[in-house]
């Protein structure tokens, strides 16, 4: 199995990771977010791979594949999905009496 690649992402930008798996017969690849099953509202799987779209902070989260058929179940690595920081900085000077 070939674990999926993780890494920072702009907030709304359309993600896809991709879960490589093989076996027979052939296995059927679930996705998982922190430990649970991924069901955000805005990701899918295709085919074996995960989209994410419109990425944000509800996507943040480590993600690994699951490739499961009638001889076993294996897990991917974990990898880390998270936010590219946009700072933004505002100085005012304010003087009163």
């Amino acid at each position: 199995m070939e674990p999926p690649q993780g890494g920072y992402f702009e907030r709304d930008d359309t993600v896809k990771m991709y879960c490589t798996a093989k076996g027979n017969p052939s296995p059927a690849v679930i996705w998982y977010k922190d430990g649970n099953v991924v069901d955000d509202r805005n990701a899918w799987k295709v085919t074996n791979d995960l989209l994410i779209s419109r990425f944000d902070e509800n996507n943040i989260g480590l993600y690994y594949c699951r490739a499961e058929n009638a001889l076993g179940t294996t897990d991917s690595d974990p990898v880390k999905v998270d936010l590219k920081c946009k700072f933004s900085f505002a100085f005012g000077l304010f003087l009163g009496e």
